[in-house]
């Protein structure tokens, strides 16, 4: 197999011969291939389906296994054959009927939070997804578990989910604003005069902290100024008052910023917004019409 193969070659090969490395119990089983879309990128997946008649009284639990990373096997020197084994051995193991042994969302052991990410980067993925737009970011919600030594496992609520769930999207915002408050509760602090960072207690998708203003609205009176947000990834905003600089060098450093230290799986915007202390509202640094109300 030619190393030298492109990705889109690659991902025919699998799809083409995965049926000769699969059980012959599989050959009925459905290869599907399709984009999976996460937060800020997109992944293509790769899923064996099990035949109608299978899952007419039976759920069944199907890996999908994601391409990506064995290409870059692949491109590594790794036998393609080898790589195709890899594949169908975590089909096989994991792909199973099982039973829902209780209600599908446990209010005793999950929450449903808020989640800022960014609406054109993610317009594919927000097609599926209940949300609410802020200004040039999406609104959207988790289903949050916290587990052991303080881990915690998420999913994103889609529609789907939601008719799970039985909440129209009103119930689940005003659900999740709550719950939200409650557990990623905000927190500003003091890194080194002027700026301050705003995230949470946990320190994950704090950047929805500026939907609860209170430590915004308490900094800007104590200064008595105007602040800039700066979106610096999906965990915190920074926060400047906006006598310290122009707009556009804050505009400067926030891109700066977001190409040299940021991810493009953490990244929110480059977009710098200002709170303003009479309105209680965010809007964009530049004079743009919309505004998002805080209050």
């Amino acid at each position: 197999m030619n190393e030298k193969m492109s990705y889109d070659d690659f991902k025919n090969a699998v799809v083409g011969e995965i049926r000769d490395f699969l059980p012959p119990s599989y050959k009925d089983w459905k290869i599907s291939l399709k984009t999976m879309y996460k937060v800020n990128f997109a992944q293509d997946g790769l899923m064996v389906i099990p035949p109608e008649e299978d899952t007419k009284n039976e759920i069944w639990r199907t890996p999908t296994m994601y391409l990506k990373g064995y290409y870059e096997k692949f491109q590594s020197g790794e036998n393609f054959n080898e790589i195709m084994k890899q594949i169908t051995a975590t089909v096989t193991k994991y792909t199973k009927p099982y039973k829902i042994e209780k209600e599908f969302f446990n209010p005793n052991e999950e929450i449903i939070v808020f989640q800022l990410i960014n609406q054109e980067k993610n317009k594919e993925l927000l097609k599926s997804l209940p949300h609410r737009e802020i200004l040039d970011l999406a609104l959207i919600y988790r289903i949050v578990r916290f587990c052991k030594k303080s881990n915690m496992m998420s999913c994103i609520v889609t529609y789907d989910i939601l008719k799970e769930l039985k909440l129209n999207e009103k119930e689940l915002y005003e659900n999740a604003k709550r719950q939200t408050e409650e557990v990623l509760e905000p927190n500003l602090t003091a890194l080194m005069q002027p700026l301050y960072t705003l995230t949470n207690k946990k320190l994950v998708w704090g950047a929805s902290s500026i939907l609860f203003p209170e430590k915004l609205k308490e900094l800007a009176e104590n200064l008595k100024k105007d602040l800039y947000l700066l979106p610096s990834s999906l965990d915190e905003m920074m926060v400047l008052p906006t006598d310290y600089m122009p707009a556009e060098e804050v505009h400067d450093i926030l891109l700066q910023a977001n190409k040299e230290a940021v991810t493009e799986e953490e990244w929110l915007s480059d977009r710098v917004y200002i709170y303003s202390k009479d309105s209680n509202e965010i809007s964009f640094a530049h004079n743009d019409s919309l505004e998002a109300d805080m209050s």
